[in-house]
């Protein structure tokens, strides 16, 4: 098991690097963040963020800063969108390896990371373009150096592990803001607690990491102030505090065990190994104060989230860290005592990767009318069976191997489904999700003079393919609310029916009149259901020409 440090690398580069531009960006956070980054570069502003031309406030700097340095880089692929997260998730893994090596030794370290970058969860958040995986590098990062300060004896390595500690808690703040600052105070305050150390807290321990925090947020935050004075109020109040405790911040209300679900399934394949946690330990307690520490980062972030009236499963991604490590460790020195588990846990993936492939294969006898693939992807489907099988009988093989090889077979076996989950995926799926195929299809039908209309949903998706940051709105600004509230914005909605008064159903033909009289063409792009509800109503015109993907419809109004 000497190369496991080694695998995890590898794994790291085929699971997260090599499926990143396999498939189209998906709506709407990808697009989000891709086109927030382009327009970054278009316009040359890095201090405010603005989508569809309009501010943009619901996240600070960071992400987006990340994302246009992928562009720069990479150019303005799908593949660069996504690059930043996977990269922080492949440096995150790092973090997992360095902290359960410290003691645990290189297999530990490296167990570790193999189990982190293997968790279902972390896998689906660290290949998409979302904030969340690279919060979770900074905060991972963060904790790490603190735990590092604990344990340091002189005090210039306090200080400067300290300094690093508020380094990455600042970058944590422009990824995310206030509540990624949460995650650090409710776990090193009740650590500093239970060490005892109290004198620490009030005389050590806040000064040097706020110092260096500020070193890291003030420009920015000094920026964007002078730019957008009503940045702070709208980011800190109608972000932070209606979101976690209003009733109607309470976007994505759950219940209070809502996390529980989301651990279970997130830390697949892995969860059959959760019982190995609570086996006894005889070996001398020299692990004790960093146990502690692990169990509060695991814990306390699950407890806070679920106070939260609004949750989402990503909210919880940085508890995947110490988990990893806690099983790593155990994975690593107690091989022998938890082997029935490893047998017993192969065992049933394999019957379940079995059952599965048979499920799929008798489907269609019992779903005659639905169909996972059209006829046309019926290489997908062979593919899907492909994997599922031989996920099987890898599984299997885990089951009666010993100890380094089950290890490789596992790791094997459940990999490889979320590897061709990439190049799987139905074009149902892709239809309603990822429209950037059919959109592309009438780019030499949209140059700079076209007028651009859309709903919502997908404008964010016709700003990145069309590049374009002049896009009107269709009836609902969704997300872009708040940035049409401005008076340079407030003519970008047609059709505003939140507005006092109600717009009135002639209004966008008006506006296509408006628009031909000075031989402009306008393209409406709108959900299909949208599409038929408004032509029912005569609120939009005839179109000249019209398409539809089955989810999405194109259609030109010409002068």
């Amino acid at each position: 098991m000497k190369g496991v440090p080694f695998l995890a690398f590898v794994l790291f580069a085929v699971l997260y690097l090599l499926p990143l531009g396999s498939k189209p960006l998906f709506m709407p956070d990808e697009t989000r963040y891709g086109e927030i980054a382009r327009e970054m570069l278009a316009t040359g502003d890095w201090v405010v963020p603005r989508l569809d031309g309009m501010r943009y406030f619901e996240k600070p700097i960071m992400g987006h800063w990340l994302n246009a340095l992928s562009l720069k880089v990479f150019g303005e692929t799908e593949f660069a969108v996504r690059f930043p997260t996977a990269l922080l998730t492949g440096l995150t893994g790092f973090f997992v390896f360095c902290f359960a090596r410290r003691k645990g030794g290189a297999v530990a370290g490296g167990l570790a990371a193999l189990i982190y970058l293997s968790f279902t969860q972390v896998y689906i958040m660290g290949t998409v373009a979302l904030l969340d995986a690279i919060l979770t590098f900074f905060l991972t990062g963060g904790l790490f150096f603190f735990f590092l300060y604990t344990e340091a004896k002189s005090n210039t390595g306090q200080r400067g592990y300290l300094f690093l500690f508020g380094v990455f808690c600042g970058c944590a703040f422009l990824t995310k803001g206030f509540l990624a600052l949460a995650i650090p105070v409710i776990v090193a305050i009740p650590y500093m607690v239970l060490q005892k150390r109290f004198r620490d807290i009030f005389l050590q321990l806040p000064w040097i990491p706020l110092a260096s925090a500020l070193l890291i947020i003030a420009p920015w935050a000094l920026l964007i102030h002078r730019a957008e004075p009503d940045f702070w109020y709208y980011f800190f109040w109608v972000e932070h505090i209606q979101r976690f405790i209003g009733a109607d911040a309470g976007q994505h209300p759950q219940p209070f065990w809502f996390y529980l679900p989301v651990l279970l399934l997130g830390a697949l394949p892995w969860t059959i190994f959760f019982p190995v946690l609570f086996i006894r330990d005889n070996r001398p307690k020299t692990e004790s104060g960093e146990n502690q520490f692990l169990w509060l980062w695991f814990l306390l972030p699950i407890l806070f989230f679920s106070l939260s009236s609004g949750k989402l499963a990503t909210y919880i991604l940085p508890c995947f860290v110490p988990l990893a490590i806690f099983l790593g460790k155990r994975v690593a020195v107690d091989f022998i005592k938890i082997n029935k588990w490893w047998s017993l846990g192969s065992f049933l993936f394999a019957i379940f990767f079995f059952l599965a492939l048979v499920v799929l294969f008798l489907f269609p006898l019992f779903a005659k009318s639905t169909t996972l693939y059209a006829l046309d992807e019926q290489k997908k489907l062979y593919l899907l069976y492909g994997t599922l099988l031989i996920s099987s009988l890898s599984m299997l093989g885990a089951s009666k191997t010993q100890k380094g090889m089950t290890i490789y077979f596992f790791i094997f076996a459940s990999c490889l489904p979320l590897l061709m989950s990439n190049f799987l995926l139905p074009q149902v799926l892709l239809r309603s999700k990822a429209p950037g195929p059919f959109l592309t299809r009438f780019q030499d039908r949209v140059d700079n003079k076209t007028i651009i209309v859309s709903h919502d949903d997908p404008l964010r998706e016709i700003c990145w393919y069309f590049k374009r940051d002049d896009v009107y709105i269709f009836v609902a600004p969704g997300e872009l609310r708040y940035g049409t509230s401005y008076v340079d914005a407030k003519d970008r909605v047609v059709m505003d029916h939140a507005a006092e008064p109600p717009a009135e159903l002639n209004e966008f033909s008006l506006f296509v009149e408006q628009w031909n009289r000075k031989k402009r063409k306008v393209v409406l792009v709108v959900p299909e259901f949208i599409y038929k509800i408004y032509r029912e109503l005569n609120a939009i015109p005839q179109p000249d020409r019209m398409e539809s993907n089955g989810k999405f419809v194109f259609a030109e109004f010409l002068p």
